[in-house]
């Protein structure tokens, strides 16, 4: 059934990219001139449009419009107890490789890439460092997020340098009206969790403002059996309960946003995040009492102005980001920090009502500054990475909403330094990198209910500070290690439709994908305890991603993916790629009514999640058994949604020895309950 709505001319339809300033002209802009834009154009300067069309079923992803792409939406994330890592690991193509229970180090894979492969941003800031370590998913505070967008193995113009796996981007929650909600809630393991969070949206006032609070923590000590670190060997098993895997955070949100003319808009934001937790969880998870502290913050000025003038449109943004890590005490204590500061500017120009060029350009400043030492070894001193990215792209469209087509170059270039080196005394205390990437990807609808799309990528990832520099004597650099390389392909289509017979919504979609890496840099031990960087042939991955939705007419909806992956390693393929499972499923029924009364709406679903079995080393060793986990839970909304309550249950089999990527032991039989008040 077609719904009539609002629609901006051609050049202002849909967002664009990143157009961003760094932080002086965005400061020059909240000067004088920002009071200019806030006044309204005259009428009629930007006429709007009413046309006919469908409503899109789903929210749809920003940053791109003919990438394999899914979007997180709000309404899922307050329905999950758990964090981002759980919610990214019901996705298609995603993996999520947790170490231990709740709240633990998450990290993500993307059609059987390396988490480093995988770029991640939050509100546009990078939060993938020079240093190479994969971004941590748990530092993320779902709470405070709006939606949650993933490209998979293609990174839209309007972001930095390339990624091969793709790229995730985490939107916090945006001020609409004034509100006050707070939640508490608790369960297995010790787990606790409270927060709130306030807006204030005045009527009369450009400027909108949001806070929020939250604090959680568990005990993890939950049971697992413990090998002895001797895996073949079962005699010496024994069951214990995991020690010194608690933890406690704290994440704080602060959000300006003041309205331009144009649905323009100016915005300043800052996340906060503190975490202290026991480090419990080794490679063999034998016990010690070691402690990690956490700090991480980010801070970003953006300014989006869709409708500068007729046919141009431009957005900005400058940002600066910190990070803290300590571990340890004493003679192994570590304490490294590192500062990131940048801007980015995209901006686009309609050429023709049916033809886009975009232009968009990045620079980025990281210090790295480990202190303290490592095993008695001084750490050294700081690293230092200049990073550099420019790109341009035509988005055409020969037929008008018919077919898109897409086509991008983007160059990178990285320029690292050391005062010294410090890799041992073995390698270059400098090195430069520079790569071309381009992508070219087609939309075509081909029916009302019908959509075929198509993408082929050449992607990098260039090699980092660890890799390039090493880390104390433990880990060898190599400054001539060759840029990881990737060229990949996917194609697929999706039948999206409205109301029909048995059912309200429904949508069905299958993908292929096809990535060929070369070059993998990888770490191979060459002593007891000593590594050295080299780059390994590389890999050939290609699967199927399958994913329906099906909402029945009255309370029932079912949603699914299932991921079929045979990542085989170059150039001897009867090794498979460590981590990368063949088969992967997710499914969800849930069962939701609406009612009069006190009660306005209660739902009940159950889930079950499928891992194949997967290997942990480079040779096929360390295999990982099937990992089979159901799970259960219940929602219901009072008082036109002023309370909330939520419960959730996890592995609700009570599957003992059960392991993710990673072999590390997951949790039994775990139940989370929550509390959610709307004042406002």
């Amino acid at each position: 059934m077609g719904a009539v709505f609002r629609h901006s001319p051609p050049a202002f339809r849909k967002e664009s990219g990143r157009f961003v300033f760094g932080a002086l002209a965005l400061a020059a802009v909240l000067a004088r001139p920002l009071a200019l834009f806030a006044e309204e154009p005259p009428a009629g300067q930007v006429p709007e449009i009413l046309v006919e069309g469908e409503r899109p079923a789903r929210e749809a992803p920003l940053r791109d419009n003919t990438a394999a792409a899914s979007v997180i939406e709000r309404e899922a994330i307050e329905r999950s107890a758990e964090g981002a890592a759980r919610l990214l690991d019901r996705e298609p193509g995603v993996q999520v490789r947790e170490v231990g229970g709740l709240g633990s180090f998450s990290t993500l894979s993307i059609r059987g890439s390396s988490p480093e492969q995988v770029r991640t941003f939050l509100d546009g800031v990078p939060l993938d460092r020079g240093t190479g370590n994969a971004v941590d998913l748990s530092v993320l505070p779902a709470e405070q997020l709006e939606r949650i967008e993933v490209y998979r193995s293609v990174t839209p113009l309007s972001v930095g340098g390339s990624a091969i796996g793709g790229v995730v981007e985490f939107r916090t929650r945006v001020p609409e009206k004034n509100s006050l909600e707070a939640l508490a809630g608790g369960g297995s393991y010790g787990f606790r969790r409270a927060g709130v969070t306030g807006a204030w949206v005045p009527a009369q006032n450009p400027w909108s403002l949001l806070t929020g609070l939250l604090y959680e923590g568990a005990e993890n000590d939950y049971p697992f059996t413990f090998d002895g670190g001797t895996p073949a060997n079962p005699a010496d098993d024994e069951r214990r309960d995991l020690e010194n895997a608690d933890f406690n955070r704290g994440d704080v949100l602060l959000r300006a946003d003041r309205k331009l003319s144009g649905e323009g808009k100016f915005s300043l934001i800052e996340v906060l995040h503190v975490r202290e937790t026991g480090v419990g969880a080794g490679a063999t998870l034998s016990q010690n009492d070691f402690r990690l502290l956490e700090l991480f913050t980010t801070t970003s000025a953006q300014l989006h102005l869709p409708r500068l003038s007729e046919r141009v449109a431009l957005e900005a943004q400058a940002f600066f980001s910190f990070q803290r890590t300590a571990l340890g005490e004493g003679s192994g204590h570590t304490d490294d920090r590192d500062y990131l500061a940048g801007a980015n500017a995209d901006f686009s120009y309609y050429l023709t009502d049916s033809l886009r060029a975009e232009g968009f350009g990045e620079y980025r400043f990281e210090v790295f500054d480990p202190e303290g030492n490592l095993g008695g070894t001084p750490v050294g001193p700081s690293s230092r990475r200049h990073f550099f990215t420019a790109a341009g792209g035509l988005e055409w469209e020969p037929l008008p909403e018919k077919v898109l087509l897409i086509g991008q170059v983007r160059y990178e270039e990285a320029r690292d330094r050391l005062r010294a080196s410090n890799a041992g005394g073995a390698s270059s205390p400098a090195s430069d990198r520079r790569a071309v990437t381009s992508r070219a990807g087609i939309r075509w609808k081909a029916a009302k209910e019908i959509t075929f799309s198509a993408n082929a990528v050449r992607a990098v990832r260039l090699p980092n500070f660890t890799e390039l520099f090493g880390n104390t004597v433990f880990v060898r650099g190599d400054p001539d290690l060759e840029e990881e390389k990737s060229w990949s392909a996917d194609a697929g289509g999706e039948w999206s439709a409205g109301e029909g017979a048995f059912r309200r919504e429904s949508r069905v979609s299958a993908r292929y994908f096809f990535v060929d890496t070369k070059d993998l840099i990888v770490f191979q031990a060459n002593s007891p305890g000593r590594l050295i960087v080299r780059n390994q042939d590389g890999s050939r991955t290609h699967g199927v991603e399958l994913s329906a939705l099906w909402r029945f007419p009255r309370v029932f909806l079912w949603e699914g993916n299932l991921t079929w992956l045979r990542a085989r390693q170059k150039p001897d393929s009867s090794f498979e790629v460590q981590f990368s499972p063949e088969w992967q499923a997710y499914s969800r029924l849930t069962a939701e009514g609406k009612f009069s009364g006190a009660l306005n709406r209660a739902g009940l679903w159950a889930d079950f999640e499928y891992v194949a079995e997967n290997f942990l080393g480079q040779t096929n060793a360390g295999e990982v058994p099937v990992r089979r986990i159901l799970g259960a839970g219940a929602f219901a909304d009072f008082q036109e949604g002023r309370w909330s309550f939520l419960l959730e249950a996890r592995n609700l089999t009570n599957e003992e020895n059960l392991y993710n990527f990673a072999k590390f032991p997951l949790p039994g039989v775990t139940v989370i309950g929550t509390v959610r008040w709307r004042g406002v």
